[in-house]
């Protein structure tokens, strides 16, 4: 059902969206938390648009984004709260996490079956999903589908380790690996890596891969010089997220990354001067 919402809104690739959607509820709890000077009423705006937007994650519902919403959401929290939580403050958030929880899953009970039979069957088939009768019915979107991309990407970027097999050459060489090694499903349907950092090991090696880790590194280095826990969050999630797509590869991700980095890294030279002199 959130892969469909998603393609509605201008054919959006869903885990892309739910990325977005993820990041903008951590943003609204960090407001709801450090604006110290707002009314009451602004304060219950900022928690219900934090709600709304984390039901957005849980609709959508890609694996990843719902795991960095979650962790996030703890993060920023425990950050916020690191020196002056009690016992009845851990209580209170307790079980407004498990009242959400409860109430999602009563309006959703498949969450429970993705999350744990559905998403870790046959991986014992890693490298074999030809042996499936109907592959397409039963192992389309599974992991078991994911980690056999993943096993022939690695498998492929072993053959030219260094500088790869070039940018414009990575699909069709990993698409030829599937033939040559019988993936006959893989083959078909033309999976690609699904995971940027093996996807920049195929096309560019392993110098583009430790380029691509710095790049990566950069929001959680500037984070932490300012003591920033929402760019932090930003940082931990997006190297996170690519684990398992790749967002450098499309427009938006790029852009959506470049944005949110050059910001950050304003902020930062705009400020170092206190930051310094507060250290």
């Amino acid at each position: 059902m959130g892969y469909s919402f998603s393609r509605s809104i201008y054919h959006n690739h869903a885990p892309a969206l739910n990325l977005i959607v993820s990041f903008c509820s951590i943003c609204s709890l960090y407001v709801f938390f450090n604006n110290v000077k707002k009314k009451k009423n602004q304060k219950f705006f900022d928690c219900l648009v934090y709600i709304i937007l984390i039901n957005f994650v849980f609709l959508i519902n890609t694996r990843m984004a719902v795991f960095c919403s979650i962790l996030g959401s703890l993060f920023i929290t425990i950050y916020k709260y690191k020196f002056s939580f009690t016992a009845k403050r851990i209580f209170f958030i307790t079980t407004l996490i498990s009242i959400f929880v409860v109430l999602f899953i009563n309006f959703f009970p498949y969450i429970i079956q993705k999350y744990t039979t559905v998403s870790f069957r046959n991986l014992d088939k890693i490298g074999r999903l030809d042996d499936f009768e109907n592959p397409e019915g039963e192992i389309y979107n599974s992991l078991v589908t994911r980690l056999s991309i993943w096993r022939s990407a690695i498998n492929l970027s072993k053959r030219n380790l260094c500088v790869g097999v070039g940018a414009s050459d990575g699909k069709r060489k990993l698409f030829e690996y599937y033939y040559e090694t019988d993936q006959m499903f893989l083959f078909k349907y033309k999976f690609p890596v699904h995971n940027q950092y093996l996807d920049y090991l195929v096309k560019f090696g392993i110098i583009g891969l430790i380029l691509l880790i710095l790049y990566m590194i950069i929001p959680f280095y500037i984070g932490c010089k300012i003591h920033n826990s929402l760019i932090i969050y930003y940082s931990l999630s997006f190297i996170v997220s690519n684990m398992t797509d790749d967002f450098l590869i499309r427009f938006d991700g790029t852009v959506y990354s470049c944005i949110f980095i050059s910001l950050f890294g304003y902020l930062y030279v705009s400020n170092q001067d206190k930051y310094l002199i507060k250290r």
